[in-house]
């Protein structure tokens, strides 16, 4: 995304009538691993007073690597969401959504349900069916806990560099051409 084109746009629509409420950025597309410029769009969304969502399904990932830099300014967004199925080596569907401020979740998502008023309000946190369009979901949340328990970040930082990073090295090495496959790099992406 171009910043300087998404200001116009905000400007173009605001100046028909049409309120703009949120911007989508990327933190890795899955076809070309392509990030925008997530600082630059905080900017604007946080001068606009616009929500600022982050997908990172595929690359959110990348800040656990070797190679944060590239999602500078995901820290700022407002949500994000973020696959631990893709680079975290979890099972298929552990997916997050992250919000700076769970109120957030529970403004969109929380109703009255008579047959949960036995344990509502038990616990000083928010219950989970409030913060999401699910009552009942798998527990998928503490296999990544787990995994980050008995791993350690250190390794899952070292898995996630070796898995995306490990293979672009060596097809970039000189080694490569001695590889017995016609592989080539047709273009590098960010991820």
């Amino acid at each position: 995304m171009v910043p300087a084109a998404l200001s116009e746009a905000i400007a173009t629509d605001r100046a028909s009538g049409k309120i703009p409420v949120a911007v989508v950025g990327t933190c890795g597309t899955t076809n070309t691993g392509s990030v925008d410029p997530l600082d630059a769009l905080s900017d604007i969304c946080e001068a606009e007073n616009l929500w600022f969502h982050v997908d990172g399904a595929y690359g959110g990932s990348v800040v656990l690597s070797d190679r944060a830099e590239v999602a500078r300014g995901i820290k700022r967004a407002d949500s994000i969401v973020w696959d631990g199925h893709k680079w975290l080596y979890q099972i298929y569907g552990c997916a997050l959504v992250l919000v700076k401020d769970v109120r957030t979740l529970l403004a969109a998502y929380s109703a009255g349900r008579e047959y949960l008023q036995d344990v509502a309000g038990l616990g000083q946190d928010p219950e989970w069916w409030d913060m999401g369009p699910e009552l009942i979901r798998p527990a998928r949340g503490p296999l990544l806990w787990l995994t980050l328990q008995v791993a350690g970040t250190k390794a899952m930082r070292e898995m996630v560099t070796v898995s995306r990073f490990g293979l672009r090295s060596a097809l970039n090495s000189s080694c490569a051409s001695r590889l017995s496959w016609r592989w080539s790099l047709r273009r590098a992406s960010r991820l």
